[in-house]
């Protein structure tokens, strides 16, 4: 014969759990809540920028920062066809092109 289950004998003496006493949800709320952490700068920061309003500001500001640095930006110097053909055969005739063009 097999050996009985200890298990067994522990599940016939379960029974269900009363309900739980008067103010225990509102006590467990309390002690979370006096555990919580204080909320950090970042925290607050991030739950700025996913509502749905200032993301979108923060979006055309940034978009708006680009295109005023592109307005600001001085234009990269332009290559004539020869000095770019020069310049992809020898890597030593930039040197030359940059002293030339100063």
């Amino acid at each position: 014969m097999s050996k009985p289950d200890p298990l067994e004998a522990l599940l016939a003496q379960w029974s269900e759990p009363s309900d739980p006493p008067e103010g225990f949800r509102r006590e467990v709320w309390a002690r979370i809540a006096q555990r919580a952490s204080p909320v950090s700068v970042w925290d607050r920061l991030t739950w700025w920028i996913l509502q749905p309003q200032y993301g979108v500001w923060l979006a055309l500001l940034i978009v708006g920062m680009g295109f005023v640095y592109g307005l600001l930006r001085p234009p990269a110097p332009v290559l004539s066809p020869r000095d770019a053909y020069v310049l992809s055969i020898s890597p030593f005739a930039l040197e030359r092109h940059l002293e030339t063009h100063r």
